[in-house]
């Protein structure tokens, strides 16, 4: 019982620092969109830098697809806030509403980590063309 009881508390701890990681990212990403709308170059949406941030995140192919989700909520979440940003949990990429998991998921995190669930999507034809150019 006393291992149950640490095991339990290390978790707490860790579902704590998620949460504070969580709300220090957000004032951060809002601080990048300020500068990039300062600099003249705000493009809120760049699938360039998308796929060089997710081939980037260290162990991101270790997650399983509701891991893979929350992330991708994350990002969609915190990087909507100020301007328009892809809502891809809402199938804004798809021919349909979303039916599974990973058809809510960010595509291009999806290609870096699940490319069979990837390959599966139906994608309506403005992100189809823009996904295979991208992810040659």
């Amino acid at each position: 019982m006393e291992e149950l009881n640490s095991l339990r508390k290390e978790a707490f701890v860790i579902s704590e620092n998620l949460i504070q990681c969580i709300l220090k990212r957000r004032p951060i990403v809002l601080k990048i969109q300020s500068q990039k709308v300062k600099k003249d170059s705000f493009q809120n949406f760049d699938p360039n830098r998308e796929v060089l941030l997710f081939n980037s995140l260290k162990d991101i192919d270790s997650l399983t697809l509701e891991e893979l989700l929350s992330i991708s909520l994350i990002i969609e979440s915190q990087a909507g806030t100020a301007v328009e940003y892809p809502k891809w949990s809402r199938g804004i990429h798809l021919t349909a509403k979303p039916n599974n998991i990973s058809e809510q998921i960010n595509p291009i995190l999806l290609a870096s980590t699940f490319k069979n669930s990837y390959d599966a999507l139906p994608l309506n034809i403005e992100y189809k063309e823009l996904l295979v150019r991208l992810l040659k």
